[in-house]
């Protein structure tokens, strides 16, 4: 897949909710996701810990009230896009989780992202 294309059907599976399964068929064995500096995730240097990563994460959510993912900005290998998500966790506080997440596709897969919130 181009660029274009893994971004594209990643903005679709988001949008489903269908975050494991976009996780599993468009990440490379060896990718790697960078988290904000002093946030709540830990950094993952495989496709393994991406996945578990966020199962964890979701693991921590009672209810997910609104979910918005932009269209993806495409140049050359990166994409960019913004992830909007609000939601309440286990401990019944809420919040409005705001990203843009960067991606860089080698060989038709993700391997690497990185998350600024």
């Amino acid at each position: 897949m181009t660029t274009q294309e893994v971004a594209t059907r990643l903005v679709s599976l988001l949008r489903e909710g269908k975050f494991e399964e976009a996780q599993v068929e468009l990440y490379a064995d060896n990718a790697t996701a960078l988290e904000s500096p002093g946030g709540a995730f830990t950094n993952a240097n495989s496709k393994q810990e991406v996945i578990e990563g966020g199962r964890k994460f979701r693991s921590t959510l009672q209810e997910v009230h609104s979910l918005e993912v932009s269209e993806p900005i495409v140049s050359g290998p990166v994409f960019a896009i913004t992830f909007a998500l609000d939601a309440t966790y286990n401990s019944g506080s809420r919040v409005l989780f705001q990203e843009i997440a960067a991606f860089k596709v080698q060989d038709g897969k993700i391997v690497s992202s990185s998350y600024l919130y």
